[in-house]
């Protein structure tokens, strides 16, 4: 059951996550929530404050902040209901140890961009995150026997590199190019707008601060 927005309310949502385990068997339910950037503010008077929240907003807020907690979801949820998780919980990333702390792919993009920063385009980028390695490359890739097709062939079973590379080489085309489209978009990568490596993607100053993984 997957859920592309968050529904009005958590007994909304547990109601439909539910519907997935009703034939009796497993069921993975994943809620996706995108936090919208705030506007850029615009010149004239200052706006008016915000009023105070009603409950109905405050157990919104509530709900959301349980899939960013670090607690088990079940208890967070129940809890949310005003109950109280009876038994040890037998199925939620958190206690399973499978949740992330960051999203997925973000460490790889800041160790690709911070050893390789400015030196590809988004095109570039995606071929070289994806890129499998050279002996995968020349098994998949058939070798045709004309000399004059030689020169491409070497390219083709061992294709440029650089530092980094192959760290999404699980990954589908589609789903790398969408990466780096919104880690764009969101300011995380930024792409040189000047005529000196027009295009050229680096980290950006804030995501740069951050350590990546060796």
């Amino acid at each position: 059951m997957i859920h592309y927005s968050e529904p009005p309310s958590v007994e909304a949502y547990i109601q439909e996550a539910g519907r997935g385990g009703r034939d009796g068997g497993p069921a993975e339910a994943i809620l996706i929530h995108c936090e919208s950037r705030d506007p850029r503010p615009k010149p004239g008077p200052a706006p008016a404050p915000e009023p105070v929240p009603d409950a109905r907003a405050a157990r919104r807020e509530a709900f959301l902040a349980y899939g960013s907690s670090g607690e088990c979801r079940r208890e967070r949820l129940l809890s949310l209901m005003g109950s109280e998780l009876s038994s040890p919980c037998s199925g939620c990333d958190v206690c399973e140890g499978t949740a992330r702390s960051v999203p997925e792919g973000l460490s790889e993009l800041r160790e690709f961009f911070g050893r390789n920063g400015s030196r590809f385009d988004i095109g570039q980028s995606a071929r070289l995150l994806r890129q499998t390695a050279p002996e995968t490359m020349a098994a998949r890739t058939r070798l045709p026997d004309h000399r004059e097709d030689l020169a491409m062939s070497s390219y083709l079973a061992n294709p440029p590199t650089c530092a980094g590379a192959g760290l999404l080489s699980s990954w589908e085309e589609g789903e790398v190019s969408a990466l780096l489209r919104e880690a764009l978009a969101r300011g995380i990568v930024t792409a040189r707008r000047g005529p000196l490596r027009k295009g050229r993607i680096f980290l950006a100053k804030a995501a740069a601060s951050k350590p990546f993984r060796p």
